[in-house]
């Protein structure tokens, strides 16, 4: 007697979770200007479009070449310019007063050239310079409150250079990149550490690039996480180098990883900003900045236009971006300057930019964007979706009120209910986009063990982040399986148990399980022998770009269906 085919089809409900309306308080914002003597701030609610809006936090006969915000703890900490002390401000006093400022470390360095949040990990990095011995890299875990100097902070990396100039985060790695730079042309090296190593011993930081001649010096560092580029600008002794790594296409470990897109004489690439979807460089020597559309590639030197700024400040040092009021910032020297461009003029001529501060100071060497209060609403809505590949899941969620930096977001095998568990648990590598406010997105995690299930937790951020998600518990789509059956002459056919798949739930505890319903259907034969367990979603969606993507998932089970029947069949010619 001929061998059948039996499939077996099991439905599963899946949930679509629709858009949910959030309320926050208003959120405080400030900018944070750094001199060569004084720290100044501005309250965003005044439009910070004149001298007297800016207010000079006293006391200090040193200024602050960088800032960083720790966002979980709502945290500012600054670099000082003319001495090696790192100072901390509680966003909740307002850092509008001296004695809100307190010494973090004094590190006994010449200057703290700049200091950079880890929030993936909760680290603070900070590098000295300069001159002598210096061009130290210091780390702090925030857990530890990097209030109490050496206790907290400790040396991480001696790079015998004169300044550690400045260290970012790929976010689409997570590798730390920190630039040392010998003073006088004595060129740079670019040291290169995955933040999942700890990057708390020397050995974990490796050079990665040193220039092509001695006298490459390079000063700040962007990162543009839409591409996946790394851009660095600096000079040598004929002027001004940016160069730039692709790091979706190379590892950015060696010299040949770099290029050089654009170099101009007798000036130098000092500042760094990309914004609204285009890349802005400042010089040095003179108030121009160069600006380049990342859409045009920004590889070579006809992708730049050059423009000039409306007074005498003779470089820009500092550039940075308000997302909240679309408004961009520079600060120069030596005139002390902080000039203010709409960001819907497009930035892209000096007239567009109008002097809104002559400060006291000489310099301003940095200008930062802080929210100060009301971090972003927490995600309530994180919901399983289940995906036709093995190994993976689908996380659906909606934009919540506030949300304007990348997501973290944490998986384990044990539950997640607060914030201790959550920074236990292992952080998941994605370049999500924040999205609209309100709106509802479907985002694919893959690399996960096929048929384990797992609990998702995430946290929406802005300058602070938010509190802890609502948790999922999610089962990672194990392969469809091919089961033989008897003849029926050794008795009847029973079809393996499908195994019970988790729906995902707000709770605490792993959500309750639905058993999928079997529906046996027999093609043309009466003694079925190969059994075909297949998950189809039940879907209902209500919008149409719910519509879209539920089209998109029905594509996928098609396709994986149709291959486990096709297999099917070859396995029943295969035994005929």
């Amino acid at each position: 007697m001929r061998k059948g085919l039996y499939i077996v089809l099991s439905v599963v409900a899946l949930y679509l979770v629709l858009p949910v309306n959030t309320v926050s308080a208003q959120a405080t914002e400030a900018l944070f200007a750094g001199g060569d003597v004084s720290i100044f701030k501005c309250l965003t609610s005044t439009d910070c479009n004149a001298l007297g809006e800016w207010i000079a936090v006293t006391g200090y006969a040193s200024g602050a070449n960088d800032f960083a915000v720790d966002t979980v703890n709502g945290v500012i900490y600054a670099g000082t310019s003319n001495s090696g002390i790192i100072l901390r401000c509680i966003l909740s006093t307002d850092c509008d007063a001296t004695a809100e400022w307190t010494t973090a470390y004094d590190t006994a360095s010449t200057s703290i050239e700049s200091i950079f949040f880890d929030p993936i990990n909760n680290v603070l990095y900070a590098g000295s310079g300069s001159g002598g011995d210096d061009g130290i890299i210091y780390r702090c875990a925030t857990s530890s409150g990097c209030d109490t100097g050496a206790t907290d902070w400790s040396a991480v990396l001696n790079t015998s250079g004169d300044i550690i100039q400045d260290i970012i985060l790929d976010t689409t790695n997570n590798v730390l990149y920190a630039n040392n730079a010998l003073t006088f042309g004595g060129g740079s090296v670019v040291y290169r550490c995955p933040t999942s190593t700890g990057c708390d011993t020397s050995g974990e930081w490796t050079a990665t690039f040193s220039g092509t001649a001695a006298g490459d010096n390079l000063y700040e560092m962007g990162y543009d996480a839409t591409n996946s580029v790394l851009y660095a600008a600096g000079y040598d002794a004929t002027g001004a180098e940016l160069w730039r790594c692709n790091v979706a296409t190379t590892s950015c470990d060696e010299n040949g990883d770099w290029t050089k897109p654009r170099s101009v004489a007798s000036t130098n690439f000092v500042s760094i900003l990309i914004a609204n979807g285009v890349l802005y460089v400042g010089r040095d020597f003179t108030d121009n900045i160069d600006r380049c559309l990342l859409t045009d590639g920004c590889d070579e030197t006809g992708d730049f236009t050059t423009y000039s700024l409306p007074s005498t400040g003779t470089n820009v040092y500092a550039l940075t971006y308000d997302p909240t009021a679309s408004v961009l910032y520079a600060g120069t020297g030596s005139a002390g300057i902080i000039y203010r461009c709409l960001a819907s003029s497009d930035c892209d001529a000096g007239t567009d930019w109008t002097a809104v501060a002559d400060t006291t100071d000489g310099i301003i060497l940095e200008i930062a964007w802080v929210q100060m209060s009301s971090p972003p609403n927490a995600i309530t809505d994180l919901s399983c979706v289940a995906s036709g590949v093995a190994g993976s899941t689908f996380l659906r969620f909606t934009t919540p009120t506030g949300a304007t930096n990348p997501y973290t977001v944490k998986y384990s095998t044990t539950n997640i209910t607060d914030d201790t568990t959550f920074n236990a648990a292992t952080t998941l590598t994605q370049s999500w986009p924040v999205g609209t406010v309100g709106a509802s997105q479907q985002q694919f995690v893959s690399g996960l063990s096929p048929g384990q299930s797992y609990f998702f937790n995430m946290k929406a951020a802005s300058t602070l982040q938010s509190t802890i998600s609502n948790t999922v518990y999610c089962l990672a789509t194990a392969p469809a399986t091919t089961t033989q059956a008897t003849d029926s002459s050794q008795g009847s056919v029973t079809p393996d148990t499908p195994e019970t798949i988790p729906e995902g739930t707000s709770g605490s505890t792993p959500g309750t399980s639905v058993t999928p319903e079997l529906q046996p259907t027999t093609l043309g034969q009466t003694n079925p022998s190969t059994i075909v367990i297949f998950s189809v979603p039940h879907l209902n969606p209500t919008t149409q770009t719910e519509i879209r993507e539920n089209i998109l998932v029905l594509q996928t089970y098609l396709v994986n269906f149709l291959q486990q029947l096709i297999k099917a069949l070859q396995a029943q010619l295969s035994a005929q």
